[in-house]
């Protein structure tokens, strides 16, 4: 099953779409290659995702669909870049699943840590992603993808190590 995202193919035949799914990821579709490379390493851990690109169908109704996902699924995770604030539907279904108490799991691109690099007050960035989305909402895990060994200012804490992340998933 291919996906075509602004003239690039996305391969995603290493992606079950039958299989049950552990969490929703929203995500902007701009950074539809990152996080589908994300999905694909969680999949060798028997943990998959629900995707838009995997998980809609043309003739589906993308809210109904969307909302009831992330009813059913225990975990809501969040792909952070500067384009998720580009993101009509992403900052819905972040509301969304705020009011309906989901665990967050927002994840970093480890490139996307560079450009925001440090992470502190003085990053507008870093500054109107927490105010917009997390702020008052102190459960909010944050991962690291792929990780980045060196230490890094978070201002919310530590990043939780993809091996804990997997463990948490199962």
């Amino acid at each position: 099953m291919d996906f075509i995202k602004q003239d690039k193919e996305l391969l995603l035949d290493e992606l079950d779409r039958s299989a049950e799914k552990c969490m929703f990821l929203s995500h902007s579709f701009k950074d539809s290659e990152k996080v589908v490379d994300l999905a694909k390493a969680l999949a060798k851990q028997d943990l998959h995702l629900w995707l838009a690109e995997t998980d809609l169908l043309y003739h589906q109704h993308i809210n109904s669909e969307v909302k009831t996902a992330i009813e059913k699924l225990p975990f809501f995770g969040v792909f952070l870049s500067e384009n998720i604030f580009h993101s009509v539907w992403s900052a819905k279904e972040i509301e969304f699943a705020l009011n309906n108490k989901k665990q967050i799991i927002g994840f970093f691109h480890a490139e996307t840590l560079k450009n925001l690099y440090p992470i502190n007050s003085k990053s507008s960035v870093a500054q109107e992603l927490f105010s917009r989305f997390f702020d008052n909402h102190q459960e909010v895990i944050f991962v690291n993808y792929p990780s980045v060994e060196q230490a890094i200012s978070f201002p919310l804490g530590e990043f939780m190590k993809m091996d804990e992340l997997i463990a948490l998933l199962k």
